[in-house]
């Protein structure tokens, strides 16, 4: 399965995925691994985990891609993305990233190397929800400060072509 809204963050130190993500994914209910602490995220908020989940996964596509397999954390929202790909997944293939480029190198399976292309776009339909305070609202169980997304994120044409492959 393709998973369209992924975000290349070469400053997080995890690789990380929406619960609504791995929903839609074939996978075995009984492989998330339970975790008991938070992370912190975007500007210092504290973040509490569902646990964590070793999924194959390919980036690019299959003549000149990388397979490997890749822990995610997972967490009940994302904002505007469903995957944040963080440095240790980013090391594993030798990432060069060209942010202004939008523009991703990587090492394949045979030693090649592939390129990806951002949608900027998409990119900037993501910035700009994520942004947004009225695509936001308050958590109905009155939890203070924690927050819900709304709307459906915006999707383009094209995608990040990593693809999360079935397990069995």
């Amino acid at each position: 399965m393709r998973v369209k809204r992924i975000l290349i963050d070469t400053g997080s130190s995890s690789d990380i995925m929406s619960m609504e993500c791995l929903s839609r994914l074939a996978h075995d209910p009984k492989t998330i691994e339970s975790i008991h602490y938070p992370i912190i995220g975007f500007g210092g908020s504290i973040i509490h985990l569902v646990g964590v989940i070793n999924l194959p996964v390919r980036i690019g596509e299959r003549k000149d891609g990388r397979k490997m397999g890749v822990d995610f954390l997972i967490v009940k929202d994302l904002t505007a993305y469903n995957v944040i790909l963080g440095r240790p997944t980013l090391n594993k293939i030798k990432a060069v990233v060209v942010t202004h480029l939008m523009l991703l190198k990587y090492v394949c399976d045979d030693g090649a190397i592939g390129t990806i292309h951002g949608d900027q776009q998409q990119a900037r339909d993501c910035y700009l929800t994520t942004l947004n305070p009225s695509a936001w609202r308050k958590d109905p169980a009155g939890a203070k400060g924690k927050r819900k997304y709304e709307e459906e994120p915006p999707t383009a044409s094209e995608s990040i072509p990593v693809k999360i492959e079935k397990s069995g």
